[in-house]
């Protein structure tokens, strides 16, 4: 069978790049691009190779837990799930950090200082109590260092250039373990173009300024430059207007240049979902397509909620909300329309759900809901019917599954409690959490391109707008650990050998990334820098204007490179901004009163049986002399019903005199 040829990118958008070239030049079958994750299935596929077992987030918690004098255990008892987070990062660092051949030890030659040796002997502890059971990702690495070559459905031939993308100890390890068991499979025209199309050169026709920051930014001896058109800063109110300025100057771009296509000018936008929607609605709004913007939102975790308030509704006395919020949940087995109606029954004091329209599952559902629990027992065997009766959402998210999940940890407490039911538990195991989620719009030739601040430029472009060019971006922050300092992580690295990244070496890796995306323009350049967030709090530009201040002659300070667009002198100076035609103002409408007249007569709607006209309370009297449509829309159940925590108000209070008179 012929090999496979895996082109190895470090993203998506450089896949998307060198996809479009190997398309273009080398086309056929058997040539697959993508990143470390797509390679890691193609190659358990190809040495038939079954899922690993992911069984680290349990023997975590376990060893976790049992280690009272571990330097975590305080904070295990007060914040649990964070605790856990931050340990499984750190020791999974360490593990990766020490290569396939190592393990995590203690810090024999007393190299780190006293806090750090006790942290890394505690992890090294934590490890060995945990069985060295590997993270998820490591566990399927170790399945393929652990598989014969003769075993495999095809030879693979992977092909891939130094530090993109970086290379853990481990991966490397299992690439090296490919060429091995197919060392005849590579082909030399494939390793050039991979070569070609991700270190391709900026374009030679540059702007000198312009040509400066792509090749000589954050480089100490740099010769600084004439600041030419080809570069600007503005300073913009906040996020929401750089997404309005941004539409603008592209609409006012293609209007000057006739040759220029949207696909030529780039957004660079920030990991941040704020950006991308608020530039998703500015350009759609001026009638400009998009091509690759990504949006990262949360995904409601509609399983476990639906058991929180399964829950709720069992344990007396029942909150209403939390039934409306069950009768209306997408996972019930009856159609939306009729869980709102119920719910909007409900909340009127109604409880005499009718069921005659609804399907088996959904008469069993309600009969469910009705019953109360009296023991752990019959709560367990309740849950599980509950989870067999939801519906698949229209989603395609694995809600069900999360619920069932939910119901089995809830059943584990339940059979362990002595006779009452801990409430208390049952609800911390039921709440729920945000669920990632990721949209993305149509890739095509004609959209601005939307760059993204963490990948690999994927098209280049003439016209290339920065947004989001505050402080802490461009290039991001390194992450930070909770359990190593810097310099910890500096010792781990040089004196015992552990193969991690420093803050420095993750900053100076972003800062490459940053000048490789500004290289992807070949004309102008816009650097767009909000002076506010989203909650009005000041920032600052980014650290990197420091650097390009350096490369423009005579710039001593960077803010005065900065053209604020609030100032009518900074308009003026601003290139390529569009602006709103002037207008005439127009005075307020006039609010003009007068008596509305029904043509009937209102006090005589409601009747009774002999037709003679029902008494108004003095409240109503009061509210149809202010109002007459008010009080004719709230008599007849026309006005908004006001969703409010449950109390004893006077309008219960009253019913419920009446009912005891």
């Amino acid at each position: 069978m012929n090999p496979l040829h895996f082109l190895l990118t470090p993203d998506r958008a450089s896949a998307r790049r060198v996809r479009r070239a190997t398309a273009e030049r080398e086309p056929r079958l058997g040539v697959i691009v993508g990143a470390w994750t797509e390679l890691v299935e193609h190659a358990r596929r190809a040495y038939l190779l079954p899922a690993a077992d992911d069984q680290w987030q349990e023997e975590l918690a376990e060893a976790a837990a049992g280690m009272k004098e571990a330097f975590w255990a305080k904070s295990l008892d007060v914040a649990k799930d964070e605790t856990l987070a931050s340990l499984g990062s750190s020791l999974a660092m360490l593990i990766e950090g020490a290569g396939p051949k190592g393990a995590v030890a203690p810090d024999t030659k007393n190299i780190l200082p006293e806090r750090a040796r006790r942290h890394l002997a505690d992890l090294a502890l934590l490890h060995e109590k945990m069985g060295r059971v590997l993270p998820p990702r490591l566990a399927a690495l170790r399945t393929l260092l652990d598989a014969p070559a003769s075993e495999a459905l095809r030879s693979i031939a992977v092909y891939h250039i130094e530090s993109l993308p970086r290379l853990s100890a481990w991966q490397k390890v299992v690439i090296e373990k490919i060429e091995q068991d197919f060392p005849s499979a590579r082909e030399k025209e494939l390793q050039a173009l991979l070569s070609e199309t991700l270190a391709s050169a900026p374009s030679k026709k540059r702007p000198r300024a312009l040509a400066a920051v792509q090749d000589s930014l954050f480089e100490p001896a740099a010769a600084p430059v004439k600041l030419d058109n080809s570069l600007q800063w503005l300073a913009v109110r906040d996020y929401l207007e750089e997404a309005e300025v941004a539409a603008g100057m592209v609409q006012e771009a293609l209007k000057q240049d006739k040759t220029l296509k949207p696909s030529d000018v780039g957004l660079l936008l920030p990991a941040d979902r704020d950006y991308a929607r608020a530039v998703q609605d500015a350009f759609t709004l001026a009638g400009l397509p998009l091509s690759g913007l990504r949006l990262d939102q949360p995904v409601r975790d509609l399983g476990k909620e639906a058991v929180l308030h399964f829950l709720l509704c069992r344990r007396p006395p029942a909150p209403a909300m939390a039934l409306a919020s069950l009768l209306t949940s997408p996972l019930m087995p009856w159609d939306p329309q009729q869980g709102h109606a119920y719910a909007a029954q409900m909340m009127n004091g109604d409880y005499d759900f009718t069921t005659e329209n609804l399907t088996v599952a959904g008469r069993r559902m309600i009969a469910l809901i009705r019953e109360s629990d009296d023991s752990p027992g019959q709560l367990a065997g309740a849950l599980q019917k509950f989870v067999q009766l939801l519906a698949d959402p229209e989603d395609g998210e694995d809600h069900r599954e999360r619920a069932a999940e939910a119901a089995d940890a809830i059943a584990v407490v339940l059979r362990a409690a002595p006779g009452e039911v801990p409430w208390k538990q049952l609800l911390a195991i039921a709440s729920p959490s945000a669920l990632p989620g990721r949209e993305e719009n149509e890739l095509s030739r004609e959209g601005v391109t939307v760059l993204a601040e963490d990948e690999e430029p994927w098209r280049p472009v003439r016209h290339l707008l920065v947004l989001g060019f505050a402080s802490g971006r461009y290039p991001a922050s390194p992450p930070r650990s909770s359990v190593f300092s810097e310099s910890d992580l500096s010792l781990l690295a040089d004196e015992l050998h552990y193969d991690i990244e420093t803050g420095a070496d993750v900053t100076a890796r972003r800062r490459k990334l940053f000048r490789r995306q500004l290289g992807a323009a070949s004309e102008f350049s816009t650097f767009l820098v909000p002076k506010r967030d989203a909650l009005g709090a000041a920032l600052q530009p980014s650290d990197s204007l420091a650097f390009m201040a350096r490369l423009v002659a005579g710039s001593d300070d960077p803010v005065a490179l900065l053209v604020d667009l609030d100032r009518e002198a900074g308009r003026k100076a601003a290139r390529g901004i569009a602006f709103a035609r002037a207008a005439k103002p127009r005075p307020p409408l006039s609010m003009v009163k007068e008596d509305l007249s029904l043509g009937q007569d209102l006090l005589i709607l409601r009747k009774y049986d002999d037709g003679s006209p029902k008494p108004e309370s003095p409240s109503s009297i009061e509210t149809f002399m202010i109002s007459p449509l008010g009080w004719f829309l709230d008599r007849h159940g026309l006005t908004p019903q006001e969703w409010a925590v449950e109390e004893l108000d006077p309008a219960a209070k009253g019913t419920l005199s009446h009912e005891v008179f």
